[in-house]
């Protein structure tokens, strides 16, 4: 016999945000691991931004947020290796890391985000696209 089991992501309170007026944010939601691949992140994102110049300023312009759990000295490594990427990619001004948000400030970056972004390989459940739909 076999058995389905769903995991939690309750998304009531994601369903009621407006759709429309919604900020020029590219979100990624995701712990701050090596499979979550945001180093290829920044580097599409650095790529995004050298092929439309006008997404640097203005109206057009477009930012990158990061936000994710760093559960331990390694994670936060990842995270400056992470800035240290930007920097090189020349991205830092479009680009901020927000590291161990609460559930409650994820949600308002939900709400004001227009694309969702996650790039891990051969996910087995990915909360954060659900979220993100």
């Amino acid at each position: 016999e076999a058995n389905i089991v769903y995991p939690p992501c309750d998304t009531r309170e994601m369903a009621q945000f407006p759709l429309d007026e919604r900020e020029r944010i590219i979100l990624s939601i995701a712990q701050f691991r090596p499979e979550k691949d945001h180093p290829a992140q920044l580097r599409a994102f650095a790529q995004l931004l050298a092929d439309h110049p006008t997404y640097t300023s203005g109206s057009s312009s477009v930012q990158l947020f990061l936000l994710g759990g760093a559960r331990n000295a390694d994670d936060h490594a990842r995270v400056q290796s992470l800035r240290d990427l930007a920097e090189k990619l020349k991205i830092t001004p479009y680009v901020q890391f927000i590291v161990n948000a609460s559930y409650p400030e994820m949600l308002g970056w939900l709400a004001m985000g227009s694309i969702g972004l996650s790039t891990v390989v051969d996910e087995h459940f990915g909360i954060n696209v659900v979220e993100f739909m």
